[in-house]
């Protein structure tokens, strides 16, 4: 038996979590199945899978049950698969599980829920009956739903935490890879590839007054008749931020977002390029839906009929802000009984409202997807510099070099001026769990700097220094440093080894450490690992 217990006396930094009478469960070393595994658990602890392909009775439709446990794989979602044999869903969450309920480092191949199930919906997992458990860096692959979300379906007040995951050509009914009804998960950091609906939102489905928040995803080559990227429908309002819609298409409407029936998303700092639809190529709005856009770029959308860049329909009032939209075809914006309204964006052909110009916004390449914008002798030796750099909104908070605000989703760092190459801009860093957990002899430790121009200027994070790891014991005493020179870079993950030595080359006891992220001395994250020798 490999169960281990370790009782923590105390953690004396605030900042770090209590660890208390901790118990590890080895699946298939001290229980044969993933349910039995959690069967085992109660609530705090940790059920650790090892690699291999899981299936049969035991190893899908795995529950909860209501634990505040952990169950992760042993290292990553590729060398830790779960096959639902096309004839069952990977898990069921149903029994008021809350965010310490956590599911980590799975890939979920092959799901299936049928519409004539009793509860039906979730081919890969299904989430109901105010259940709201931590989803993360997980795969979700070839899971089918006859209605309801290919990946993972929301009912009910259920409000999960989906993150670092990737939802790769799922299909169903509603939702290919997430539906939400009446819920509000938050998604953030998932990309959304080649998944696809029968007939609403491809890579996402929000219905009947669910309210999710959408942040630094990407949504490409997703496919359904409304809303190829995401459908927005019957009262739902999510907060779309710094996502990449793009590649996306629509049989009907809305290539890369559809609104239909009162719904009022809130869709900032996003690019919406290359999508396709009938109408709407990159966004389409109907029956009375308002949409507020600010700081988003569209650009390179076509629909076959009308509204390549926005669609707006009956008694729609879509606003926009400090956006651009430029080279939509066949129209930037077409507007049928129903309004538009522009303040400080630049849109081909022009449009009333205050501070909106008609001008090439000098894109630094959108043939290749980089609609960054151009500055004077940046990024070639040219006289031009785009006229969406601060012209934006004054009233806007101010782009994060402290100029004012720019048009579109990608500001210009007006720091790096005159400089000919790539700007080393700042970045978003996230702190993934480390691999393998428990380790014997050494661990590998990941983080992940993403595009800065996909956020907000208000967010906290923006970096541009050096990052460090540093690892502590239970006393909160520093055990080990790990420098990480020259690491932050756009889309950029970055990994270190710790060899289980403190700072003298001297092997550490068995233990539980936690280690934090560090980037121009602020703390990005912290989390825990297990040394067992």
């Amino acid at each position: 038996m490999k169960t281990i217990k370790v009782i923590i006396l105390g953690w004396l930094l605030t900042f770090l979590p209590i660890v208390a009478n901790t118990t590890i469960i080895h699946v298939p070393d001290d229980q044969p199945t993933i349910q039995e595994g959690i069967n085992a658990a109660v609530d705090g602890d940790t059920v650790i899978v090892s690699n291999g392909i899981y299936i049969g009775i035991g190893n899908r439709d795995i529950d909860f049950s209501g634990r505040a446990i952990v169950v992760m794989s042993e290292n990553a979602p590729d060398s830790c698969i779960i096959d639902c044999e096309n004839i069952a869903r990977g898990f069921y969450f149903h029994s008021n599980e809350g965010p310490s309920s956590i599911l980590s480092g799975f890939r979920i191949i092959n799901g299936f829920s049928s519409m004539y199930w009793q509860v039906s919906g979730g081919a890969g997992i299904l989430c109901t009956e105010n259940s709201s458990p931590t989803i993360k860096n997980c795969v979700f692959i070839g899971s089918s739903a006859d209605e309801n979300g290919g990946g993972i379906c929301c009912y009910y007040n259920s409000n999960p935490t989906i993150e670092n995951c990737t939802f790769d050509t799922n299909s169903a009914y509603y939702g290919g890879g997430i539906y939400c009804c009446e819920t509000s998960p938050t998604i953030v950091n998932c990309n959304f590839n080649g998944n696809s609906a029968g007939e609403n939102g491809g890579g996402i489905c929000c219905f009947y007054g669910s309210v999710p928040l959408i942040e630094s995803c990407t949504f490409s080559g997703n496919s359904a008749m409304f809303g190829g990227g995401i459908k927005c429908w019957n009262n739902s309002s999510p907060t779309i931020k710094n996502c990449t819609l793009s590649g996306n298409w629509a049989d009907e409407y809305g290539g890369g977002i559809d609104c239909a029936y009162w719904c009022n998303p809130t869709i900032e700092y996003c690019t919406i390029s290359g999508n396709s639809s009938e109408l709407g190529g990159g966004i389409s709005c109907t029956n009375e839906c308002n949409p507020a856009i600010a700081n988003c770029t569209i650009s390179e959308n076509t629909a076959n009929y009308n509204g390549g860049g926005i669609y707006s329909y009956e008694n729609s009032s879509p606003s926009l802000s400090n956006s651009i939209l430029w080279n939509n075809t066949p129209q930037e914006i077409y507007v049928y009984s129903s309004s538009v309204t522009a303040t400080y964006s630049d849109i081909q052909g022009g449009w009333t409202g205050t501070g909106n110009i008609d001008a090439d916004p000098l894109f630094v390449n959108p043939e290749d997807g980089d609609f960054h914008l151009t500055w004077a002798n940046f990024p070639i030796q040219d006289s031009t510099m785009s006229p969406c750099i601060d012209a934006g909104d004054p009233n806007s908070p101010l782009d994060p070099d402290s100029t004012r605000a720019d048009m579109g989703a990608y500001y210009f760092d007006q720091n790096q001026q005159g400089i000919e190459q790539t700007p080393s801009l700042p970045a978003r860093c996230l702190l993934y769990q480390n691999y393998p957990n428990p380790f014997c002899t050494s661990t590998i430790i990941s983080f992940l700097a993403t595009d800065l121009h996909r956020l907000s200027p208000l967010d906290s994070t923006h970096l541009t220094g050096q990052a460090q790891i540093k690892i502590y014991n239970v006393k909160g005493q520093l055990v080990k440093q790990l420098s990480i020179p020259n690491s932050i870079g756009n889309n950029n993950q970055s990994s270190i080894e710790w060899d289980g030595k403190d700072e003298n080359g001297k092997p550490v006891s068995s233990d539980i450490y936690f280690y934090r992220l560090i980037v121009d001395d602020k703390v990005i994250d912290t989390k825990k690992c297990l040394l067992l020798k």
